[in-house]
């Protein structure tokens, strides 16, 4: 690890809005983090924390922790929050993988995968956060027929979420579907956030796609 990063590393342990395996509580976010009983929403693989702060200042009414594994990128969001705190909004350390953990059954109200990994290779399709592997995580902490929602610039990946929700059979229902969304006329604003990734990807005249589907526990 360099010595930027371990530095960073070491800080944002001691900074506010910050919470990891040992500081996050395992349920219960509304009353430990944010003292309200305002809904939860996730961003999954966060980054730097732009789309979760964002998603905070435009819904005051609703609670937002981003989450991501690597705490350099973090450290961006959560020093920006210590500068300029939001009480709707957190970040987590944790692989997704485990979110189970730190999340009880029904608790989250909304989940964002905003430009995540594509996982390209043959043989990590279970790594992609829109696999079955990783919607049946979901099922377990997502409030049932709430929505999940997908942003992507990667082409294999939407294609590849739209066959892993037919698949899904009546598990899922597909809300919106969009292989370039900034084409519309009209978006939600939740939709015209972009992040540092996003802008660069418009420049370079790709598009981005988003499929939003409610997610339904299985019998």
């Amino acid at each position: 690890m360099g010595k930027k990063k371990l530095e960073r590393y070491r800080e944002i342990k001691t900074l506010d809005f910050y919470y990891n395996e040992l500081t996050a509580p395992n349920g219960d976010w509304d009353r430990f983090v944010f003292h309200n009983k305002q809904p939860v929403v996730l961003e999954l693989g966060c980054g730097y924390g732009d789309y979760t702060i964002a998603l905070s200042r435009t819904y005051s009414s609703k609670n937002f922790v981003g989450i991501d594994l690597k705490s350099p990128r973090l450290y961006v969001g959560v020093r920006q929050l210590n500068h300029d705190p939001l009480p709707n909004a957190a970040f987590l350390r944790c692989h997704v993988e485990f979110i189970d953990q730190f999340f009880s059954k029904d608790e989250v109200d909304e989940i964002w995968v905003t430009f995540p990994d594509p996982f390209l290779k043959n043989g990590s399709e279970n790594r992609r956060l829109t696999s079955a592997h990783f919607l049946d995580k979901y099922r377990q902490i997502l409030k049932n027929g709430h929505t999940v929602n997908l942003k992507t610039d990667n082409q294999s990946l939407y294609e590849f979420t739209l066959d892993v929700l037919e698949a899904e059979g009546d598990t899922v229902e597909i809300i919106h579907n969009y292989d370039d969304i900034y084409a519309l006329e009209e978006r939600p604003e939740s939709w015209n956030i972009k992040t540092n990734y996003e802008k660069r990807y418009l420049e370079r005249g790709i598009s981005i796609k988003l499929i939003s589907f409610k997610l339904f526990h299985k019998s």
